[in-house]
């Protein structure tokens, strides 16, 4: 008669010390400072823009 086949032992659930899944890093970091830098060049270009309309009228 032979030896009965061994069983691999049932995989455990995570325990306490593992770590919760996370999302993965996109590189969004500096999103505030480039939103601010976006708002101040596009204000600063219609300032510019006014301007010389303004002055193209006074001929």
């Amino acid at each position: 008669m032979s030896p009965p086949a061994a069983v691999p032992p049932a995989a455990t659930p995570p325990g306490p010390a593992t770590r919760a899944p996370q999302l993965a890093e996109t590189g969004s970091d500096g999103l505030l400072a480039a939103s601010v830098a976006s708002a101040g060049l596009l204000i600063g270009g219609a300032v510019l823009y006014r301007r010389s309309r303004a002055a193209s009228r006074q001929w």
